[in-house]
């Protein structure tokens, strides 16, 4: 999902008069903003995500981003905010005990960080503590 350009048969686009075509006014989104930040981090890293390099992936105005987000630090933080929401999406449903759902956690091999990001293929949870009594256990 957080691969590849934006399609223009997904999105209304226009030209530009320069021949390239650019998204239409009022179609640019957050979510489309944060999916494109994530493509270009991915591909080029973290360093070189800017507004003109989003503005070239969208194919939008790199100005146009400011009407969503206020500066890269409120975009970072709206990345960071999409992780984690990913990331709590992903957490095992708490059991009884909480000294077992603490240890299982905190294990990095089995905790949510570890999983693919949105698009990837995504491997069911499962409890490598060996316990008898866990729901979640292999």
């Amino acid at each position: 999902m957080r691969q590849g350009r934006i399609s223009t048969s997904n999105t209304s686009t226009a030209d530009n008069g320069e021949g390239r075509r650019r998204l239409l006014q009022g179609t640019l989104s957050q979510e489309l903003i944060i999916k494109a930040a994530f493509r270009v981090a991915d591909s080029s890293g973290m360093e070189k995500l800017t507004f003109d390099a989003l503005g070239r992936e969208l194919s939008a105005h790199p100005t146009a981003i400011y009407r969503h987000f206020r500066n890269k630090d409120e975009l970072l933080l709206a990345l960071i905010g999409d992780l984690h929401e990913e990331a709590l999406s992903n957490t095992p449903p708490p059991t009884d005990d909480w000294a077992h759902d603490l240890i299982h956690d905190s294990d990095p091999g089995a905790g949510v960080l570890s999983l693919p990001r949105e698009g990837a293929a995504r491997p069911r949870w499962s409890c490598r503590c060996r316990c008898v009594s866990c729901p979640n256990s292999r």
